[in-house]
Formats: structure tokens, C-alpha cells, sequence
């Protein structure tokens, strides 16, 4: 099997700057890495507030230099809850969680921003109720439904995901790691 590279990129409304998540998935060909990549997409969408859009989903073969790759724009807000009348916290908060990988070793661990909204927080930490339970349930999906399409997650090391564990302390993480230049 070879190991594809799936990158999510997501914006929220009004903030010029988008952000994205990526996740590796081994599979048998483009087209089963792409039915991932769908899946992926579903569970974004699940993860995130109504303000946020999932804009599109790349697939590629993780190779530097080749133009094997795919790009489906979604353009679907998130459904985890309605921002309506509720504020959030800014975006450099976020929610984490950390998943085992089969082997045991370092587990693989991903931030996620849909922003998180005052009412999903109480003393900075998040409860059964509110983010915790929801981010272990939608993600244990995913593992699974991207395992009955004959692929599976994996690290960047190729080790299989295999329990999520969602943190309840909201985690801080820079939306990306370039450098801005400075100007002189």
C-alpha cells in the first residue's frame, strides 16, 4: 500500500487567513485514498462550528516533485454546534487530541480550532459534555469507516491510529509555523 497525504483546509468567516489540517492514509490507489480523503471531510465538518467552512480537501502521493494529486472544494460549514448567538475564543485555542497508534510509541496528535465557544468551556477545560466525549466519538468513526474502505490513518512513521483521546484543557497551537517577514 502506499502512504497518501489528505490536507483539509478550512477558513472561518470574517478572518482573512484559512488554516488546514493533514493526515496520512494508506491505500491501495488514488481513487480509495480520495474515498478517505471524503471521509476525512465528513468528520471536519462534524468537528467544526457553523462559522467555519471546510473549503477543500487535497490527496496526494506525498512525493516532493510529482503531479499526482487530487482537489475537491467542498465549500461546507461545520455542524458541530450554531454560532449564532454564542462567542468564541480566538483561534489560537483549540481543542487536542492525541491518538494511539498500534505499536504503541509516541501517539499521533492533532489541534483542531472549530473555534470553540464560551459555553463549550468552563475554567479552560471542556467536559464530557461538551467537547470532550463529541471529538472521541466522531473521530473513533473515522478510523473506522476509513478501515471498511480497505485503507487506514496513519502517523507520519506509518503506524496505524488506532483510540483518540481528547483533552479536556483548551490547548493553544499557531495556526501555521512559517516565519512573517519583517519588514524593514
Amino acid at each position: 500500500m502506499s502512504r497518501w497525504r489528505i490536507q483539509v483546509y478550512k477558513s472561518l468567516a470574517g478572518d482573512p487567513r484559512g488554516w488546514s489540517n493533514r493526515y496520512f492514509v494508506e491505500a491501495p490507489d488514488m481513487s480509495t485514498a480520495v474515498e478517505a480523503g471524503n471521509a476525512i471531510q465528513v468528520a471536519e465538518v462534524a468537528l467544526h462550528c457553523s462559522a467555519t467552512t471546510i473549503e477543500s480537501v487535497r490527496t496526494d502521493d506525498n512525493t516532493p516533485g510529482t503531479d499526482v494529486f487530487n482537489i475537491q472544494t467542498v465549500g461546507e460549514p461545520g455542524t458541530w454546534y450554531s454560532n449564532g448567538s454564542e462567542q468564541y475564543i480566538p483561534l489560537f485555542n483549540c481543542v487536542r487530541v492525541d491518538i494511539d497508534v498500534l505499536g504503541g510509541g509516541r501517539p499521533s496528535r492533532k489541534y483542531y480550532r472549530p473555534p470553540i465557544g464560551e459555553g463549550h468551556i468552563v475554567n479552560g477545560q471542556g467536559d464530557a459534555t461538551s467537547y470532550v466525549g463529541h471529538f472521541e466519538d466522531v473521530i473513533t468513526g473515522l478510523i473506522s469507516n476509513v478501515a471498511a474502505m480497505g485503507a487506514s490513518i496513519v502517523d507520519p512513521d506509518g503506524q496505524d491510529w488506532v483510540t483518540p483521546h481528547c483533552l479536556a484543557p483548551v490547548a493553544m497551537r499557531q495556526r501555521h509555523r512559517r516565519r512573517r517577514k519583517v519588514t524593514a
